[in-house]
């Protein structure tokens, strides 16, 4: 699971096995939570689990919906 503080849709992130919106409390929505396995727990150790995660994010990064690593930590 991932949280991002913005709306984010099936359209964006296909690889997605939910995105659950989230409201602040007496608000419009304000985040989404991005699952990325349903009815299993997530494991290092299983590869498909793995590939689905990194689907996920690379399709953020493509869409700068998240920042690289190297652009949080090596851009000075």
């Amino acid at each position: 699971m991932l949280y991002l503080p913005r709306i984010i849709t099936v359209e964006q992130v296909p690889e997605a096995e939910a995105l659950i919106p989230l409201p602040a409390p007496g608000k419009k929505q304000t985040g989404t939570l991005i699952v990325s396995v349903a009815n299993d727990v997530f494991s290092l150790d299983n590869p498909k689990h793995i590939e689905v995660a990194n689907q996920i994010e690379l399709r953020l990064v493509d869409q700068d919906l998240i920042e690289r690593y190297e652009d949080m930590y090596w851009s000075v």
